[in-house]
């Protein structure tokens, strides 16, 4: 780190944002950089950050920053982590600390930087504990620790890239937190990284009387797999429809919903026909486009409350709310028949596609059932009426 000495009169700490050219020029600042850096003067865009520093300040800075740049393009560069004395309008000096990362494109070409400012930072808290700040800035977890009123007093690198955590935490955690002087909380928070994708931390937050330590784990990946499991789990790979799972429980929830306002359910039992033939002739992967297209028809052809699920390998499921009667209930099952019904292209063969379709209804009575006895009922008397339709 090189440090540029002046007189200090230390202002609260806090962090603003920039960008720059490859050049190291000022090209984006957000508000609090402009508040911070600029203290009611020009903010210097086009220039570098520290550019209303003194003339030696200023020329140390470059230097430092110019010995960095060249190491942006290699892999294990560190930031640039640049501390200047920043003049005040009333006179006296703000140390300021720059602290900015690389940004290149799939061919390393440097296009510029990303970083923070950080103004009023607590020297003490650094030198005290350098050995273990060095092994921290090193961490792909984050660590920001601030004093009682909020106020950055040091941040790792990893933090750089999550400028909005401060104020995230602050909306989620208990009220009580911020008030007492010891205090413990822990939750996942989710908000917009630097590079403008959403993360999920996993945070955890230490309260005493003169400090909030809060140290962030990225398990941003970790959820986006449990969300994929999960629907592998509950939807069919193919069609991308809820699979038999998921289909009953969202049935055992509609007929839960029937009973409470005495209203009807209907489950709509569809059989491909002949899908064994267009394996067998034209092949397989031919097979599973019919299957797709009658997923696709099937959704078009019903109402968008309605669900549709794919139950088996040439059989499919269609459950509907607030029918007012059988009359209704054969009419829309009329209609999702058609719609699967005629000529298909699938892999350059035109094929003639039927189904068959059994309906059955739920009354919106308890007959003793569980919720999830119902719903399998109801499906064994839809699968029961679409085998009699096949007869």
């Amino acid at each position: 780190m090189t440090s540029v000495n002046a007189q200090s009169q230390t202002p609260a700490g806090d962090i603003g944002l920039f960008e720059t050219d490859a050049a190291g020029r000022l090209v984006i600042v957000d508000e609090a950089f402009r508040r911070l850096i600029g203290r009611g003067q020009p903010v210097p865009i086009g220039k570098a950050p520290w550019a209303n520093a003194q003339p030696d300040d200023r020329a140390a800075a470059e230097e430092a920053w110019q010995e960095q740049s060249q190491l942006s393009h290699k892999a294990n560069a560190s930031p640039f982590d640049i501390t200047v004395a920043l003049p005040l309008p009333e006179g006296g000096f703000f140390q300021t600390r720059f602290m900015a990362r690389p940004l290149v494109d799939a061919q390393g070409t440097l296009l510029g930087f990303r970083g923070v400012a950080l103004v009023g930072l607590h020297s003490g808290l650094e030198s005290e504990h350098q050995e273990l700040l060095t092994l921290l800035d090193a961490s792909d977890d984050v660590l920001v620790v601030t004093d009682r009123d909020g106020h950055v007093l040091y941040i790792n690198d990893a933090g750089q890239h999550f400028p909005a955590l401060i104020e995230s935490v602050r909306d989620q955690v208990p009220r009580l937190l911020l008030e007492v002087t010891d205090g413990r909380w822990r939750g996942e928070v989710a908000l917009r990284a630097f590079d403008g994708d959403m993360h999920t931390l996993d945070v955890q937050v230490t309260r005493s009387a003169e400090r909030m330590t809060l140290l962030a784990r990225d398990i941003t990946a970790t959820v986006r797999l449990q969300a994929q499991l999960t629907h592998l789990a509950t939807h069919d790979a193919l069609t991308g429809l809820p699979n038999r799972t998921l289909f009953l429980r969202k049935l055992s929830e509609a007929i839960e919903r029937s009973r409470v306002v005495q209203s009807k359910v209907a489950v709509f039992f569809v059989d491909i026909d002949r899908l064994k033939d267009v394996n067998d002739s034209i092949g397989h992967e031919s097979g599973d486009a019919l299957i797709t297209n009658v997923g696709r028809r099937l959704v078009a052809a019903t109402r968008p409350g309605d669900v549709v699920g794919r139950i088996g390998g040439d059989e499919f499921a269609v459950m509907c709310e607030g029918l007012p009667d059988e009359v209704a209930a054969m009419e829309l099952a009329e209609r999702v028949r058609r719609s699967i019904t005629g000529q298909m292209t699938l892999q350059g063969v035109e094929v003639r596609t039927s189904a068959s379709i059994g309906v059955a209804l739920a009354s919106g009575t308890n007959n003793g059932l569980s919720l999830t006895e119902a719903a399998e009922s109801l499906m064994r008397d839809a699968d029961t009426a679409m085998y009699q339709a096949k007869m």
